[in-house]
């Protein structure tokens, strides 16, 4: 009886063995192994672990001291044209994470403060809704690597991933990858090749060479999308938490003697962040570091300007850089 019981026990747990042999294997999240580029892979990863680990790779190298942060809108804004506008020996890399908020940013400013880096520039990129929250989303694609956040069990860290990679949503569509390199699933993997630059993080997004190819056809294709809308007040977010996070940026800010810049960008929904937050942000950071682009403006009116509804194009971010440090100098 007890042999059978070990039999059965064995047999359950053999999916098991084989799928945590496949992750020490293929280590998918490059979480296990230490690799000389991070500008491959084929899975969607952890953003703030790609940053920091090219961060500590090149800091020396490419002394970096000024920094493009925020979401996935920074893909807008390339390092070498930010440069352009920044004091001579700035040099420039951006470190963001997917769907960041203000306690995702403030952790990542806080790793490189103490790390002694010397934070001359930020331009934070951000939309209505990253400052409504003071913590960073949950989730191994937004924790930060424990090197970077001492507070981040190691364990735990590992952990999370592990627990990822045994979803059924990711690790059936991970092993079909595998075996056909052809096929995708949005958020688990991808055949894009390079989507970043591996010195400076720039984003190299591969719609590019779609509009290049397609023209109007790129949007044609997604007509729905990119529909007629309406203008609308969002109401406000920042709480109480929110601001305690916001003081605790600042005060690094004002020891660095940082310029500090905040982006609030053109998102094309056209939700227009609410003048409560608006506010708060420039009592804290001054009216001339809050570049508002959000709700019905020229940069929204033009869906040529977008590749989805979230995410506008590099022109438009060399577009908002020039207003802002236009204004600046004003």
């Amino acid at each position: 009886m007890m042999s059978r019981f070990y039999t059965k026990v064995i047999i359950l747990c053999i999916p098991f063995i084989v799928a945590l042999g496949l992750y020490f294997y293929f280590d998918p999240f490059m979480v296990l192994r230490t690799y000389p580029r991070y500008d491959q892979s084929d899975v969607f990863i952890n953003e703030n672990l790609i940053g920091w680990k090219i961060y500590q790779k090149y800091k020396k190298i490419k002394h970096f001291n000024s920094f493009i942060m925020g979401n996935s809108c920074t893909q807008a804004f390339k390092c070498k044209e930010w440069e352009k506008y920044l004091k001579p020996g700035s040099h420039a890399m951006r470190f963001f994470d997917n769907q960041e908020t203000i306690g995702g940013f403030y952790k990542k400013l806080l790793a490189l403060d103490k790390d002694n880096t010397d934070i001359k520039n930020i331009l934070l990129v951000m939309d209505w809704d990253s400052f409504s929250r003071a913590t960073s989303y949950p989730g191994n694609l937004h924790i930060m690597p424990p090197e970077a956040d001492p507070d981040q069990n190691r364990i735990i860290y590992q952990l999370k991933h592990i627990q990822t990679f045994f979803y059924p949503d990711f690790i059936f569509p991970f092993m079909i990858h595998k075996w056909n390199p052809n096929y995708c699933k949005r958020g688990v993997v991808h055949n894009f090749k390079c989507i970043r630059d591996s010195v400076n993080n720039d984003a190299i997004n591969p719609n590019d060479k779609l509009i290049a190819s397609e023209g109007e056809m790129y949007w044609r294709k997604q007509k729905k999308m990119f529909e007629t809308r309406k203008e609308y007040i969002v109401p406000p977010v920042i709480n109480k938490d929110v601001t305690d996070e916001l003081k605790k940026i600042q005060s690094i800010c004002l020891r660095h003697h940082t310029q500090f810049n905040i982006v609030i960008g053109p998102n094309f929904k056209l939700k227009k962040i609410n003048p409560i937050d608006l506010n708060i942000l420039r009592t804290y950071f001054g009216t001339f570091s809050v570049h508002d682009f959000s709700g019905l403006n020229n940069m929204t009116r033009d869906y040529h300007n977008y590749y989805d509804k979230s995410h506008y194009r590099p022109n438009i971010g060399n577009e908002i850089m020039k207003a802002i440090y236009r204004q600046n100098q004003n």
